[in-house]
């Protein structure tokens, strides 16, 4: 089981927002004091651009339908 987090904008956001957005949430995370905080939590800080956040979302999405569709499991309200 994968688990991460990620931050997210209103679809509706300019651009340039959403990048300088990125560019400082890396920052922050991509820290040395900050990666080395959140080791003993188990967690490995891995960043990404927003086009390749939505690359992932889209295979995690198709795996667990695939994974659902294998053993007959439906989503349901």
């Amino acid at each position: 089981m994968e688990e991460w987090f990620a931050f997210f904008a209103s679809p509706d956001t300019p651009a340039p927002l959403l990048a300088q957005l990125n560019r400082r949430l890396r920052t922050v995370i991509d820290d040395k004091e900050v990666v080395e905080l959140l080791k003993p939590l188990g967690l490995e800080v891995e960043t990404s651009e927003p086009d390749e956040l939505v690359k992932l979302i889209e295979a995690h999405r198709r795996s667990w339908q695939a994974r659902m569709a294998a053993t007959g499991v439906e989503a349901s309200d």
